[in-house]
């Protein structure tokens, strides 16, 4: 039997790794944008290269999330009585 997830749930996951694609590339920009102020030594080169792979990955790790998650066999939401009643 396949397990199976609230709707809701699986879309705050979502959201959150939006989020976090969002928050990556806004910090490679900035790690551009520092790198472009300090000059091109070849060991801030190396630094700032490595830091933008890492940055990569981690937005790579957050679409293959974002992918898993938009797959999954969901479910609605019970029903609270409350809800059901109005």
């Amino acid at each position: 039997m396949t397990q199976s997830f609230p709707r809701q749930h699986i879309a705050e996951q979502i959201s959150e790794c939006h989020q976090t694609i969002s928050r990556a590339s806004d910090l490679q920009i900035s790690l551009y944008g520092l790198v472009s102020m300090v000059g091109e030594t070849a060991e801030m080169k190396e630094l700032a290269l490595q830091a933008a792979e890492a940055i990569d990955q981690l937005r790579d790790i957050a679409k293959g999330r974002i992918y898993l998650l938009s797959t999954m066999k969901t479910t609605k939401a019970p029903i609270e009585e409350e809800e059901a009643a109005i």
